[in-house]
């Protein structure tokens, strides 16, 4: 009884495994790349940029004024402002100033507004400075 029960098991042990089934290694079915998604995003690309900073100088804003006061800010412009050449820093800052808040100009105050709208303070200040020393 004993031998028959070993038999069975064996037949029934070698009957269900698979010849085809190599033990030693294991196979890995080939997967189509084309069918994997996946939520990891592009690869994001930095471009390095060298940024230049350009540095006006009293001179360089003073020469959109060069046509009314002059090159050395010698004349009265348009016949009808104050020779500037030479005015303290402090005064030529306070008069483009309030040519651009309204308090001082008269009839030279429109234009000189336009003139002034695209300065900043520091542009005044350089301006200023550099009318100073004409």
């Amino acid at each position: 009884m004993k031998k028959i029960y070993i038999l069975i098991v064996s037949i029934l042990f070698i009957g269900c495994t698979d010849d085809n089934i190599n033990t030693t290694t294991t196979q890995t079915p080939a997967i189509e790349t084309s069918t994997i998604k996946t939520n990891i995003p592009d690869p994001i690309i930095v471009e390095e940029k060298k940024i230049e900073i350009a540095t006006k100088t009293g001179s360089d804003i003073f020469q959109s004024c060069v046509a009314c006061h002059g090159k050395n800010a010698e004349k009265m412009a348009l016949g009808k402002s104050k020779v500037i050449q030479g005015w303290p820093a402090q005064k030529t800052n306070d008069v483009l100033n309030g040519y651009l808040n309204g308090t001082y100009g008269g009839a030279m105050q429109g234009l000189m507004k336009g003139q002034l709208s695209t300065l900043s303070q520091d542009d005044i200040k350089l301006v200023s400075a550099y009318i100073s020393k004409l």
